[in-house]
């Protein structure tokens, strides 16, 4: 028997009209998605003229704008196309007329972190950008971030200081408060004329393809409120570049020199600086022929942070430095070596303690020598000269037990060494002596701990000291023995706290 007969032409018209009809349904759906949005947004604009935040006086608005707007108004997204940089405060004022009116006429909104992405040929957008930030953050001090997108090849003689961006800005520099220099070449700055950096408070180099400049840089002498300098220039083979600064030293309160410099030109700055409170120095570049003598001791009253980084040298260095040193508001003291020709570093004793003696208040002490040990009788000088310690971290290859037995409080010692500790930290001991070690740590720990809270009346033959709360070791999670473990639980359940890393 036969199957009914099916009409294909009846068939696909019907399918035609099923299709139209969808894509109708889908322009009534999208008609009232956008129906829906635009209701929405009226709901949220009747909802902002009653709420608290369409209320709120103008000046707690902008404290607002202020906290959710991020530091850095012009942020880097990946790229150095500046028109793929988005302004925060710029977002905000979008929200409405209303904000917009106030975001424009908050120039506290606008004063930090605008990013310079230097070219030659800066464009159009670049230039209204610039005009823009610089009308609405006025009259405030600005922080500027120039940034050298050409990989260093701008022409010092006709480049970024030719162009219409650089003049505008140049129209602002008395206005310039923080300026982080990104930018191989320095000419530009020399162009400047005294008076110009009369609000400069920090001034930040950092370039790894900085070349020096023909003649010496005078302008920041007249920065009467210039504090803060830093140097940065990432290993880049520049040891005489800090000298064709002309910084007015004596005003510094923090200095950080990083990469690539002369310590020798370090030092004989850091000695004039008298009212610095913080200083970082990293030196790649040391010639022991080219140093003179330490000259008298110049006494820094006000520095409370040190962090001094060595690399090679550096019996040479210390030789060098701190015998020219008095500090005596020093808190804070970091020690970095590295000297791959030498497989114990030492120094001189006698000159170092000299100096922990004029400098009594360091309360903090970090010594870090990467791959290389320092000798025993440095690091019990180093603390038997400490006496106002409280968080020592000795981060050196080969701790042993010689150390630690130095570290433990005796009996009948009238001046154990660093009374005050409260938080050590030891790392890279040695591993031919683990059972020594362990018991002479054990030995130490116990002889400096005091449970919170003990009313023990103290022995007359134990000396008084400052309990010591925190224990840190690193890399000895794989190797600590049983016995040290299992010897300290009732100490850990008192609330000493042993860490390891």
């Amino acid at each position: 028997m036969a199957g009914p007969y099916i009409n294909q032409a009846h068939i696909q018209g019907l399918v035609e009209a099923k299709k139209k009809q969808i894509a109708n349904r889908a322009m009534q759906i999208q008609n009232l998605v956008r129906l829906q949005e635009a209701e929405i947004s009226e709901l949220a604009a009747l909802q902002l003229t009653v709420s608290p935040i369409g209320k709120l006086p103008t000046e707690l608005l902008i404290k607002v704008f202020y906290l959710v707007v991020p530091p850095e108004l012009f942020s880097d997204q990946g790229s150095d196309n500046t028109d793929q940089i988005v302004d925060g405060a710029h977002r905000v004022s979008q929200v409405c007329h209303h904000w917009r009116e106030i975001a424009h006429g908050a120039p506290q909104l606008w004063v930090d972190g605008f990013r310079f992405s230097v070219s030659e040929r800066p464009s159009r957008l670049e230039l209204e950008q610039t005009t823009a930030w610089l009308e609405r953050s006025h009259p405030l001090p600005i922080t500027i971030y120039f940034h050298c997108t050409a990989g260093g090849n701008l022409d010092p003689g006709v480049g970024f200081k030719e162009t219409e961006l650089f003049r505008i800005l140049l129209s602002t520099t008395r206005r310039w408060r923080h300026v982080i220099w990104d930018i191989p070449y320095l000419c530009p700055l020399g162009d400047l004329h005294p008076g110009d950096f009369e609000g400069l408070e920090q001034f930040t180099i950092e370039n790894r393809d900085l070349r020096p400049p023909t003649k010496s840089l005078d302008v920041f002498l007249s920065a009467t409120r210039l504090r803060e300098v830093g140097i940065r220039t990432h290993g880049a083979d520049q040891p005489d570049i800090i000298e064709v600064f002309h910084f007015p030293w004596k005003q510094l309160t923090s200095l950080t020199l990083e990469d690539g410099l002369s310590f020798g030109a370090c030092r004989d700055i850091m000695l004039q600086c008298t009212s610095m409170r913080s200083m970082k120095i990293r030196s790649c570049s040391w010639d022991a022929l080219e140093v003179s003598p330490a000259p008298p001791v110049v006494v820094l009253p006000f520095l409370n942070t040190l962090e001094l980084h060595v690399d090679g040298l550096v019996a040479t260095a210390l030789g060098h430095l701190f015998p020219s040193l008095a500090l005596p508001a020093l808190k804070s003291l970091n020690l970095s070596f590295n000297d791959p020709l030498h497989h114990t570093v030492m120094w001189d004793t006698a000159l170092f303690s000299e100096f922990q003696i004029r400098s009594p208040s360091v309360e903090k002490i970090v010594l870090t020598a990467q791959e290389t040990a320092v000798a025993v009788e440095n690091l019990l000088a180093l603390v038997r000269h400490s006496p106002a310690v409280t968080d020592l971290t000795i981060n050196v290859f080969g701790i042993d037990d010689v150390f630690v037995h130095g570290l433990q409080v005796k009996e009948n010692d009238p001046h154990p060494l660093a009374p005050r500790l409260v938080t050590l930290a030891l790392g890279h001991p040695v591993d031919a002596s683990s059972d020594e070690l362990d018991s002479a740590l054990e030995g130490m720990i116990r002889s400096r701990w005091k449970p919170t809270g003990d009313s023990r009346v103290f022995d007359a033959n134990v000396p008084r000291i400052a309990s010591l709360k925190t224990v840190v070791f690193a890399d000895r999670r794989n190797r600590v023995s049983q016995e040290f473990s299992s010897g300290l639980v009732a100490l850990l359940e008192q609330g000493f706290d042993l860490i390891f890393k």
